[in-house]
């Protein structure tokens, strides 16, 4: 787990390739989908299809304070889930040797497919919402801070702040209700083996 500062994938994950400024990931998750019981807007909207997504994941870092991220992921089991792509830079600050801080930005793209199944109404699909069939392109910027301090040589507590918004035709969506998101989180980690 090194310092908590590692790329962290949801899902099974395993480590491809990695050096000192590369590393190479691949993760497979469980995407649940969505139906018309997960909100009052979405009733009589089509199902969203639980799947597997395969997801390939890459940083380098440019000098010991900036990196650079990507992830590809892509439904495999061919159940409209569509593909979509993530990018992000970021600038790690160690305040002291034991606690690091780290700024992140970030742009996540989608293909037609997974645009249409998550922000898309049918024709004649959802009673008073007009139909709406997005395209391809840039649909969310997001920004954070995580706090990462050690304890000792074992735990290490976990902070983060992160705002995302929509962008595009997700943002021009009959179904967003509200663009911007905000999330903070707390944590505890134990390293066992270090």
């Amino acid at each position: 787990m090194g310092h908590g500062l590692g790329p962290r994938e949801s899902g099974a994950s395993a480590t491809l390739a990695q050096g000192d400024q590369f590393h190479l990931s691949a993760s497979l998750r469980i995407d649940k989908g969505r139906d018309g019981s997960d909100a009052p807007i979405l009733v009589g909207l089509p199902s969203v299809r639980s799947t597997l997504r395969a997801r390939v994941s890459a940083g380098y870092a440019l000098t010991p304070r900036w990196s650079v991220g990507a992830g590809l992921s892509q439904d495999i089991l061919g159940r409209d889930g569509g593909a979509q792509l993530s990018t992000s830079v970021g600038y790690t600050w160690p305040v002291t040797e034991q606690t690091k801080v780290v700024f992140g930005i970030g742009a996540s793209f989608a293909d037609h497919t997974y645009l249409r199944g998550h922000f898309g109404v049918p024709a004649g699909g959802a009673g008073a919402l007009p139909a709406f069939d997005p395209g391809a392109g840039l649909y969310s910027v997001d920004a954070g801070m995580e706090v990462m301090s050690a304890i000792n040589r074992h735990w290490v507590v976990l902070g983060a702040a992160r705002v995302s918004q929509l962008k595009g035709d997700a943002r021009r969506s009959p179904l967003t209700v509200e663009p911007t998101g905000y999330s903070v989180s707390v944590g505890l980690a134990y390293r066992c083996c270090r």
